[in-house]
């Protein structure tokens, strides 16, 4: 039997896609939204950030879930219901637990009962990593609500679950700010924080509740029925009793987050098809809300394209010529889908599960670089937010035109123009998940190298736009909490605030050592096993392909 209803708001920190799984007339990737045309989240989405954050976060403090299995035990399972595939249930008896928390779809609204169902669509493409022009059938587009918007939130639970301080902890972590709901989580979407979280309590202590109860369709239909009893300090209270529960012994690292300032030495452009229409130019920038934006999409594969170029090189370095290389190498072509092992990590997962070879370990085979930033089929623990812009100097406008080879005059129909954003300053937040060591290394040659000014950001790189700059960085780390610190100890949700750090120079002087050997260990550990043979960057085999070594021969002989 129901027992409490939990309701509040999301709200969106950042734009939110929970997609409706086919393209309309206007836009590739559309949202969800209902029969009537109003957009909402569906239960199912709600249900499974839950979940999920529930199930990463027990295993931190201890737990196994074991997917699949319909004997689990863990509180993921006793809470939100077990499942396991058909082979489990046919011909066995098996006992499946059912889910103990109703979910319920969540719906736009704002303050005063209006609504405000406001969308985006937003233009993505992958760049080649040979040409650094966009990849082969990467282009699409996406639509998201904005960042602001608010949805409404409810849970009824019954009386009779278990682990309730588990439910607890994953809603005070989405009081922090940090739950995940939808698609696009790597490029910062779908970030969202709980607000004005209440919790009731079924009271049936009179007959005038009890006929209310028995005549209402649904125990969560109206906001405050009479049989609800509110029950402020519920959340607090759980988690002050349960507090043993969600210590551990041995402490371990599971979030890092790096706060960006960049400011972009000239002018920079990142095209949006609205933009160009409002400004009257065939380049303009993203602007959201009436202010500009820099999109994480973007920030994140400059990370990605430069992490590649690094990690290629060290290899290269290190190793002891084209076949070894090859067995090792860090990071394949993302956007190189050859139906063979030839291509990258994503085609080659396709090819061996359409030969029947059976599962892959994704954590294990695929190159470095997929396993830190992510593929198709394994997700990404690296998030990186939307940047908007807080300052710049203005918009210009530029014509452009190319040179037609023979006159030495403007090419016919070459001519077209592009509003600049000069001089922006923005901040973006980078969040690492469960970041091991080689990672943050391996993210700190990144960052020194936006320090340095190697690293440009959106259109017309050859043309000078888009060179970033670090201003200031804030790092800090969340860990679990040790069993024998106290309660009183600096929390943020349910984890401790540990070795912050107020500058890129402090943070590269204290850890850069312990890190980068991490990152080298990494590599000379490394062995890519969905390959055959070639170099996904330029498809080619072990007896034709041009080392790097062979362009660029080492010193010190004449």
């Amino acid at each position: 039997m129901i027992e409490w209803v939990i309701e509040g708001r999301l709200r969106l920190l950042t734009n939110l896609h929970v997609g409706s799984g086919s393209p309309n007339d206007c836009v590739d990737l559309p949202v969800v939204r209902d029969g009537e045309g109003s957009i909402f989240i569906p239960g199912t989405s709600v249900a499974g950030a839950l979940r999920g954050n529930m199930e990463e976060l027990q295993k931190v403090l201890g737990w196994e879930h074991r997917h699949g299995d319909p004997t689990c035990d863990c509180p993921a399972c006793a809470i939100f219901g077990s499942s396991a595939p058909s082979e489990y249930v046919v011909g066995a008896r098996v006992r499946l637990v059912p889910s103990h928390v109703w979910v319920y779809d969540s719906y736009v609204v704002s303050e005063g009962g209006n609504t405000r169902e406001v969308t985006t669509i937003r233009d993505h493409v992958g760049i080649d990593r040979v040409t650094s022009a966009a990849a082969h059938h990467a282009k699409y587009n996406k639509e998201s609500v904005l960042a602001g918007t608010e949805f409404s939130f409810r849970l009824a639970v019954e009386s009779d679950m278990e682990h309730w301080y588990m439910l607890a902890a994953v809603l005070e972590e989405w009081k922090c700010g940090r739950g995940f709901i939808g698609g696009g989580k790597s490029i910062g979407f779908g970030k969202v924080e709980i607000v004005d979280l209440r919790v009731f309590r079924l009271d049936l202590s009179s007959i005038e509740k009890l006929l209310d109860y028995l005549e209402s369709d649904s125990i969560a239909e109206s906001a405050e029925p009479s049989f609800l009893s509110e029950e402020p300090d519920w959340l607090p209270d759980v988690l002050l009793q349960n507090w043993n529960n969600l210590v551990v012994d041995s402490p371990e690292r599971v979030f890092v987050e790096l706060d960006l300032e960049l400011s972009v030495d000239g002018g920079v452009v990142v095209s949006d098809i609205i933009s160009q229409f409002d400004e009257k130019c065939d380049v303009a920038p993203i602007k959201q809300d009436k202010q500009y934006v820099i999109p994480g999409s973007s920030l994140r594969g400059m990370l990605r394209a430069q992490a590649e170029r690094i990690s290629r090189t060290m290899a290269t370095n290190a190793s002891n010529g084209i076949d070894d290389y090859l067995e090792r190498c860090p990071a394949c072509h993302p956007f190189n889908l050859s139906t063979s092992h030839e291509g990258s990590c994503e085609s080659g997962y396709r090819a061996r599960l359409g030969e029947g070879g059976g599962t892959v370990d994704l954590g294990e085979e695929t190159c470095l670089a997929c396993r830190f930033f992510g593929m198709t089929h394994l997700g990404s623990r690296l998030s990186i937010s939307d940047g908007f812009v807080e300052d710049f100097k203005s918009l210009d406008k530029f014509n452009f035109v190319a040179i037609d080879r023979f006159t030495g005059g403007g090419l016919d129909t070459a001519l077209f123009d592009a509003a600049v954003l000069m001089f922006p300053k923005f901040t973006t937040r980078i969040l690492l998940e469960h970041p091991m060591d080689w990672e943050l290394g391996w993210l700190l040659l990144v960052i020194r190298d936006i320090q340095d000014g190697l690293l440009s950001v959106g259109w017309g790189k050859s043309k000078g736009f888009g060179r970033l700059r670090l201003e200031k960085m804030r790092v800090r780390e969340l860990w679990t909490v040790d069993k024998s610190e106290p309660i009183s100890a600096r929390r943020n949700g349910v984890f401790v605030v540990k070795n912050e750090y107020d500058s890129f120079t402090r943070l590269w002087n204290d850890m850069s050592s312990l890190y980068l050997n991490a990152l080298h260990q990494a590599l000379s550990a490394h062995e890519w096993k969905l390959r055959n043979g070639t170099d996904s960057y330029f498809n080619r085999r072990i007896e034709d392909t041009l080392f790097l070594s062979d362009l660029y021969p080492k010193g010190g002989s004449n």
